[in-house]
């Protein structure tokens, strides 16, 4: 049997006003951070869903969890469920 294990991760990007761009996630529970540079004029929703692609690339290349990720996203008001079996 595989126990359930939940993990938080949060995911933001921004632009700035010489519009660089970047993406980050952030992981509480395992004092996991990331941060990447993106392409000059990216709009800012490529960057937040940047952002959530290399938090799964994460989660993916790190498979220390067995059943469901809860992503948290900040520019939404519930969190999105990921499951893996």
């Amino acid at each position: 049997m595989h126990r359930l294990c939940t993990v938080n991760i949060y995911t933001d990007a921004s632009r700035d006003t010489d519009n660089k761009t970047s993406a980050a996630f952030y992981i509480p529970s395992l004092q996991v951070q990331y941060k990447a540079r993106l392409s000059d004029h990216l709009t800012i929703f490529a960057a937040e869903l940047t952002a959530i692609k290399l938090a799964l690339a994460w989660v993916l290349d790190h498979n220390n969890v067995n059943a469901v990720q809860l992503l948290y996203l900040r520019k939404l008001s519930r969190p999105i469920n990921i499951s893996k079996n």
